[in-house]
């Protein structure tokens, strides 16, 4: 089979996880990401299947890395979960002490620190790592399965600490989903924890891992409980699988699959997702000038994330709908109408 090099790239060596040179190439109309590791050893990874999209969805890039604009800790080697699709593989990394911590602490200059690991909640000090954290950094955000702030005074406590926001593993509304991806029937648990969050009004993001035949039927009931409880969960974010540590046995999806599951799930059109798309683009190029680098980075496409707005009016509605491309092209106002229509979203 013939093979294309329509990018050259860098990866990361899975030896040495130095960086090195690889290849972006097409075969039989889908991209692949291909390296070799200091031993010669040659790697070759799907990246996307459709490449009309992959094009679309890089067309704006020009760097290969994307910048960091937050801080990530890894504080916990332990869970109280037994996941079939986790990244880790069998033996953790070390934890961090609370010394290594506070040394961590004082380089954090993003403002925005993410704490992370197996599950941190499995730190037994963890309320006095969040204390440290806020002495060096505005927000501490929590990722975590759940499953301990089912206890509404342990909740209570990570608030008191300074805890602010917490990006929450939720990944369907039915126990045969957890009992196959979590290992157990958590999903009570799981509920209870998110009421103990909404009364103590900390801010949270909904992280749903969708794996191919086992939760892919559960996105538009995901979105839903999302909408009912918008005064404290701000976003849902869908991913996928990946063949990495201790995973499922299944195919992940690519970015266009799940782009489609998720536009069919929501009966909403895929076209509206790419106006917006297309739109917001030409809008942060359009103000780049008066928006803070972040904010622009945040929203620039990328191939491994794809954001856009859903409005619930009756039904699910995407936020691309009525924005007119011709219009903003074309009319001499073409900055009014940009400003109006982000005003929509």
């Amino acid at each position: 089979m013939s093979s294309i090099i329509i990018n050259r790239t860098k990866s990361l060596s899975p030896l040495t996880f130095k960086e090195i040179e690889a290849e972006i190439i097409l075969e039989d109309g889908k991209v692949f990401l291909r390296k070799q590791d200091e031993k010669g050893n040659i790697y070759k990874r799907l990246l996307e299947k459709d490449y009309e999209f992959y094009k679309l969805m890089t067309s704006g890039q020009t760097k290969t890395q994307v910048p960091c604009v937050i801080s990530a800790l890894y504080i916990s080697s332990r869970c109280n979960l037994n996941c079939s699709f986790c990244f880790e593989g069998k033996d953790g990394i070390s934890e961090p002490s609370a010394e290594e911590i506070k040394a961590l602490a004082k380089g954090c200059k993003s403002g925005f620190c993410a704490i992370f690991g197996r599950e941190p909640t499995c730190r037994e000090d963890l309320f006095e790592i969040i204390k440290i954290l806020r002495k060096h950094t505005k927000r501490v955000c929590l990722l975590t399965n759940g499953i301990k702030l089912s206890d509404f005074e342990y909740t209570l406590k990570l608030k008191k600490s300074g805890l602010k926001y917490i990006f929450f593993s939720f990944n369907g509304l039915s126990d045969n989903v957890y009992r196959k991806l979590d290992g157990s029937p958590v999903l009570n648990l799981k509920l209870q924890a998110l009421k103990n969050i909404e009364k103590n009004g900390i801010h949270t993001i909904l992280s749903a891992t969708i794996a191919r035949g086992i939760n892919d039927d559960q996105i538009k009931g995901l979105l839903e409980y999302a909408f009912r409880h918008r005064s404290f969960i701000s976003e849902l974010r869908i991913r996928t699988t990946v063949p990495t540590g201790r995973h499922l046995d299944i195919e992940p999806y690519c970015m266009s699959e799940l782009l489609d599951l998720v536009t069919t799930s929501l009966e909403i059109e895929k076209e509206d997702v790419f106006k917006e798309n297309i739109f917001l683009q030409e809008f942060f190029s359009t103000f780049k000038a008066f928006l803070p680098l972040a904010v622009r980075q945040f929203w620039s496409s990328r191939l491994c994330t794809l954001l856009f707005h859903v409005k619930q009016d009756g039904k699910l509605i995407s936020s691309g709908q009525p924005i007119n491309l011709e219009r903003i092209k074309k009319s001499k106002l073409r900055i009014f109408w940009l400003a109006f229509y982000f005003m929509k979203i």
